[in-house]
Formats: structure tokens, C-alpha cells, sequence
């Protein structure tokens, strides 16, 4: 690999991601001083300090809700609901700014359902013809009542499903949410999915 220095642009995508990672050129480099190492070596480590702070506040959280409630369950993991139409729930989520995991796997047989992802929990989606061993008895498509938390001002949320083309049937207005036990100013609005599930938005204030 050719010798880099400060300010040059790397030749392919390969050296400039390398170049990123800290790993560009050999250390001993003497046209690459203390300062572009320091600042390679930041730059190499930053996923490592996220995914650890990242673990520090789980491990916070953890420890308030069991002080506050006096129990080791501080959230949800996932929840499932079923479809009558994989693909146009899919879509209709996709639109939304939702990742789909495993749909590539969905698509090829190898899985029999995917998930919506939400923040770290997620909503498994169980296609048409899918029956779970262990399910609610009465689980049918538009049986769920989910309400998602949004990062933003009202308008922008607003905004997101005006562009998504999704209409707001309720809202917003006032609603008392989950954070600090309700104590917390909220406002919401609602709308459906495309097996008529109710969506509600929770702005906090």
C-alpha cells in the first residue's frame, strides 16, 4: 500500500476505509506524525468505547427500574402479531423508516418469519399460512395495539407519515405515557397499519 500522508486522498474506497480504521500505512511511517496516529487510533476505537458505554447505560437502566419497582424486568424485548399479507405490511413499514430484519431469509425459505426493528426491541411478523407452536389463542391479523415512542417534535412526526402517505386518524393531543410512570407531559396520535393494527406515536414534551 502506497505511503499516505496527512491531507492526501487515498487512491480506492479499500485505503480510505482503512485509513479510517487507523491501519492505513505502517506506524513507522515518519511522514505520518503523533498527531494522525493519535487521531487514527480515536477513530479505530470509537465502536469499542459506544458498544461499552452503550452496555454502562443498560446496566444503569437496569439498576434504576429495579430500585424504582423493586423488580429485575425493565422492558420488552419483542412482541408478535400476525399478518394477512406479509408483503404490503413489509412495505408499509419499510416506508415508515423501520428496518426489516431477516428478510432476505424470509424470502429464501430458510426462515419463517421476519421482524420489524424498534429501537432495541422488535415486532416479530408472522406471514399468512404461519401458525407459532406458542401463540396467543385469539391472535389474528389487526389484533395488536402498538405505541411507539418518537424522537422528535410533533410536527416532524407528522411530517414522516404525511410523507409515508399514512393518515392520522387521531390526535395529536394530550396522553399519558409510560416514562416515570406517567408522570411525564406527552402528546400522541394514532393511525392504522395495513391490517388495520392501531399505531399510536408518544411525543414526549
Amino acid at each position: 500500500m502506497p505511503k499516505l500522508k496527512p491531507g492526501d486522498v487515498p487512491l480506492t474506497d479499500e485505503e480510505e476505509a482503512a485509513v479510517q480504521a487507523g491501519i492505513a500505512a505502517d506506524p513507522d511511517n515518519p511522514e505520518l506524525g503523533p498527531e494522525f496516529w493519535a487521531t487514527a487510533k480515536r477513530i479505530w476505537e470509537l465502536p469499542r468505547e459506544m458498544a461499552w458505554l452503550r452496555r454502562k447505560q443498560e446496566r444503569e437502566q437496569q439498576a434504576r427500574a429495579k430500585e424504582a419497582y423493586g423488580m429485575s424486568t425493565v422492558g420488552i424485548d419483542h412482541i408478535a402479531m400476525p399478518t394477512a399479507d406479509a408483503e404490503q405490511l413489509m412495505a408499509f413499514y419499510k416506508k415508515l423508516g423501520f428496518a426489516i430484519n431477516d428478510e432476505e431469509a424470509w424470502r429464501a425459505g430458510t426462515a419463517t418469519i421476519f421482524s420489524i426493528q424498534v429501537g432495541d426491541s422488535k415486532i416479530n411478523v408472522h406471514p399468512e399460512g404461519h401458525l407459532a407452536d406458542y401463540r396467543g389463542p385469539t391472535a389474528v391479523p389487526g389484533c395488536t395495539d402498538i405505541c411507539f415512542v418518537w424522537d422528535g417534535t410533533v410536527e416532524e412526526c407528522q411530517q414522516m407519515l404525511a410523507d409515508a402517505g399514512v393518515d392520522v386518524i387521531r390526535g395529536p393531543g394530550p396522553r399519558k405515557g409510560a416514562r416515570q410512570r406517567g408522570v411525564l407531559p406527552a402528546v400522541s396520535l394514532y393511525a392504522r397499519d395495513p391490517d388495520n393494527n392501531l399505531l399510536e406515536w408518544m411525543i414526549y414534551q
